[in-house]
């Protein structure tokens, strides 16, 4: 994750990915998992202060693309291919 920027992936790689979900995951098991990434990121603002700030700002991107609505999700999607 660490050449990620807030509005794009990894080269090679997309937000399902990252999340470790499918192009079918549903809006409900995104939410999980982005919040599974936001807690992430939390445990390692202590520790990491600079590794916590990329994945916030890779959880805020996810929400924009995956969680904003049905036609930003399909238009990411239709991004992919």
């Amino acid at each position: 994750m660490d050449s990620m920027t807030l509005t794009s992936p990894a080269p090679g790689s997309d937000w399902y990915s990252v999340l470790g979900l499918s192009p079918a995951a549903s809006a409900d098991e995104i939410a999980v998992a982005v919040e599974r990434l936001s807690r992430q990121a939390s445990a390692l603002a202590v520790t990491a202060p600079e590794r916590s700030q990329q994945l916030r700002e890779v959880t805020r991107a996810i929400k924009r693309d995956l969680l904003s609505g049905l036609e930003s999700r399909r238009r990411y999607d239709q991004s992919l291919r």
